[in-house]
């Protein structure tokens, strides 16, 4: 009897660790914690320093894993110039969708992501979701995600866009994330010009 315990113990922990070795698992787990672009701010002062945290949330929920999502400006913290909400999802093709939703009252969150009891008053009713702005990430040979949106259904009006596109790279201490919006003759009219934001773990 102590032999077939200890080989189900055995089993259930192998079944753990291949489910904590999906790509979903890794890439939520990549996408997880508290990043800055510090190095990247110190090189090119053409990019602005940011720090960006994400924290999981929904965890009984069984269609996420979900993110809450906060950047900043380095030196005005409590003032965040993006909330959102990051749904991943596996499709059946391998790859992964990262669905993106922005809050209905996003000052009630400020900060939220170093307040677990505030956070666990956001409920979905809080989200609204963006559509056409969902990123397909894809795994690479090397382990990492990439992936971007796909065509001009991003809604986005930031100084006289008409569509926003987001590419994302993503690796266990690193995220870059290349945001830019387009107007209607496909110029680009906001976003960096020369490549991402690189966002390296901090913790």
């Amino acid at each position: 009897m102590r032999l077939l315990s200890l080989l189900c113990l055995a089993l259930a922990a192998v079944s753990s660790a291949r489910a904590d070795d999906t790509p979903l698992a890794r890439a939520t787990a990549w996408l997880t914690g508290n990043f800055s672009n510090l190095a990247q701010f110190s090189s090119d002062k053409g990019y602005r320093h940011v720090d960006l945290h994400a924290v999981p949330i929904f965890a009984d929920r069984t269609d996420g894993p979900w993110l809450y999502v906060e950047q900043s400006l380095a030196d005005a913290p409590t003032v965040p110039y993006r909330q959102r909400v990051h749904q991943l999802v596996a499709r059946a093709d391998g790859a992964l969708e990262v669905r993106i939703y922005t809050l209905a009252n996003p000052v009630a969150f400020t900060a939220a992501w170093q307040d677990a009891a505030r956070l666990a008053k956001l409920t979905h009713t809080d989200l609204v979701f963006q559509e056409g702005c969902t990123v397909i990430l894809r795994e690479q040979p090397d382990g990492s995600f990439r992936g971007a949106t796909e065509g001009a259904g991003c809604a986005n009006d930031l100084n006289g866009a008409a569509y926003a596109t987001s590419d994302l790279i993503v690796t266990k201490d690193q995220i870059t994330t290349w945001e830019r919006g387009y107007n209607a003759a496909q110029a680009q009219v906001w976003g960096p010009m020369g490549g991402g934001y690189i966002f390296k773990r901090v913790e």
